[in-house]
């Protein structure tokens, strides 16, 4: 249980481009790598920084992480707290 417990803190992020009928729209998803669950995901007409930090919130708003936690991804280019 003490695994499970910390697995869930685990998480992965990526940003991805869609073809639509408008244009490209950019993907920001995060995902708890436990459950493989979508944790947090935003969509833009731009990839700018603020879609990032937008399925970032998001991923922290439903996850709920301990105080002092600490969210590192490659993908995205740092650190974010």
């Amino acid at each position: 249980q003490r695994m499970q417990a910390f697995a869930c803190l685990l998480t992965a992020g990526g940003i991805s481009y869609i073809w639509t009928s408008e244009g490209w729209l950019y993907l920001a998803v995060i995902l708890e790598l436990y459950s493989r669950r979508v944790i947090g995901w935003m969509l833009s007409n731009r990839m700018r920084r603020g879609l990032v930090i937008r399925a970032l919130n998001m991923a922290v708003a439903m996850r709920q992480s301990p105080k002092g936690c600490i969210q590192y991804d490659g993908i995205f280019g740092g650190r974010v707290k």
